[in-house]
């Protein structure tokens, strides 16, 4: 039997004075929530609340970190369902992909290029928002084996979504006290028009190592040349 949503609530508020870093807090956010939503993946992000790029992202069986730029672009340069900046501004914060789009999951790109091949049928999506600043998300997975997402379980993620995002807060600064050394040097990273790096400066090295990705180049890169580019169209 799943836990209720005041044991929810009270785990979670457990786990926000626990002391954690960001990826301690997302590994055991990640384990309490899913005794309640039940999901085969799921992908936790931090945001800079003034302009919701992400800042961090952390997988949990999800999609590969070859696939992150073709994500992010669907996230910050395509026309799409759900998107995490729309449900930091919605009063709910939370978004289930078969409703969005009337049960139609084609409809949505992301389910096409990124869902759907990776093995996921249904997505929930929620934003970590706290007075008006959303400082995080999650978004769960389930294959085809599993049913789709119950507008119980969306609510009862939208409830804990305040709480997750104290937890960030205070993961974050956590993380920050724990850092020894200091750069102030900005870093400098150039792009080709596919985003490959072409050079990267010493204190850039320095401040990606900070981001918590795996992979090469952070998805927040990715983000902000996406972004970039689209500002300078006509």
């Amino acid at each position: 039997m799943r836990p209720g949503r005041e044991r929810l609530r009270q785990d979670l508020v457990a786990l926000c004075h626990q002391g954690l870093d960001v990826p301690g807090f997302f590994g055991r956010a990640q384990q309490v929530l899913g005794r309640f939503v039940g999901f085969d993946g799921c992908c936790w992000l931090t945001f800079d609340p003034a302009t919701i790029l992400p800042t961090g992202h952390i997988p949990y069986r999800s999609i590969p970190p070859e696939q992150v730029p073709r994500a992010v672009e669907n996230e910050y340069a395509e026309e799409d369902v759900n998107k995490f900046a729309v449900l930091a501004r919605d009063a709910r914060h939370v978004g289930v992909l078969s409703q969005a789009t009337g049960g139609r999951r084609d409809r949505s790109i992301r389910y096409q290029v990124v869902l759907a091949p990776n093995g996921f049928e249904n997505e929930l999506r929620v934003a970590f928002v706290q007075d008006g600043s959303c400082w995080g998300g999650v978004a769960m997975y389930r294959s085809p084996s599993r049913p789709d997402f119950t507008r119980e379980e969306a609510a009862a993620a939208a409830a804990a979504g305040g709480l997750l995002a104290e937890g960030v807060r205070r993961a974050i600064l956590t993380s920050a006290v724990a850092q020894q050394e200091t750069l102030d040097a900005p870093g400098l990273v150039l792009l080709d028009a596919a985003n490959r790096v072409d050079a990267v400066t010493p204190a850039a090295r320095h401040w990606l190592g900070e981001l918590l990705f795996d992979e090469e180049l952070p998805s927040i890169v990715h983000a902000m040349a996406n972004h970039a580019r689209r500002a300078g169209r006509p």
